[in-house]
């Protein structure tokens, strides 16, 4: 197969306005998710792009504040394409990037607030509201949202009150730990990229004690490089926030 068209990738949707949380990560054959501190080391193009489109499918994108720091995010940036097919389904053209950070440790002159063309939405424990630095932030674009529940199953939540029924989350390891042991993810994309070492730089996951669970694979495409893309669903009879309701697809 000499080529993969990125809709097929993303797979079976549901409607416009229903709730779905999609992860998409990258890990080396042996486990690491990241070469020399940073996860686009392990991609490709074809990675790259599955990223973009998911973001195009989102409302919201949500990163631990490590990875904000650890990637150097900025704004989401979709191509105009992207953006008018969105304006179509009477969506605004860009989705924000939502953070939850406890500590608030981001630099509010750096690319995350300064290059967002949407401001971003970091959330946070209740006791920094009224802070210097939440004012800061504020001052940069940023807007903030104080929980009493400051956990990844509480930020979901919130972010669906708000209006964001469609979740990508694009890590860091912790927030995947967290999310899983919610029941949280619907769909995970998965690239196996074809690099083997000696150690795990970064795992791909960390988080609590908790139950593994038995996955759907749905999809799964080599790529002329040796890397995979794999899409797994979560299986109907695991509880979480929300049901996906969808078929399985092998593709």
């Amino acid at each position: 197969m000499q080529g993969m068209d990125l809709d097929t990738l993303l797979g079976p949707t549901l409607p416009l306005g229903d709730a779905e949380l999609r992860a998409i990560a990258i890990s080396g054959a042996v486990g690491t998710a990241s070469l020399g501190g940073t996860s686009g080391a392990l991609g490709n193009a074809l990675d790259a792009s599955l990223l973009q489109r998911l973001r195009q499918w989102s409302d919201a994108v949500l990163c631990a504040a490590g990875t904000v720091r650890s990637e150097d995010y900025s704004g989401v940036r979709l191509s105009k394409r992207a953006q008018a097919e969105r304006l179509r389904e009477s969506r605004p053209p860009l989705p924000p990037i939502a953070t939850l950070s406890g500590s608030l440790d981001l630099d509010p002159r750096g690319a995350f607030f300064a290059e967002a063309s949407v401001p971003p939405l970091i959330f946070t424990a209740r006791e920094h509201s009224g802070s210097a630095r939440a004012r800061g932030f504020a001052r940069a674009g940023a807007e903030l949202f104080y929980l009493d529940d400051l956990t990844a199953r509480g930020v979901v939540r919130r972010l669906r009150a708000l209006g964001y029924p469609r979740i990508s989350c694009e890590g860091g390891p912790r927030l995947y730990g967290d999310l899983l042991a919610a029941r949280a993810i619907d769909v995970f994309h998965l690239t196996l990229a074809p690099f083997f070492g000696p150690r795990v730089e970064r795992p791909l996951v960390e988080g609590p004690p908790g139950e593994a669970t038995r996955w759907t694979l749905e999809q799964a495409y080599r790529h002329p490089d040796s890397t995979l893309f794999l899409r797994y669903r979560r299986a109907a009879t695991e509880k979480g926030i929300k049901e996906p309701g969808l078929g399985t697809m092998i593709g």
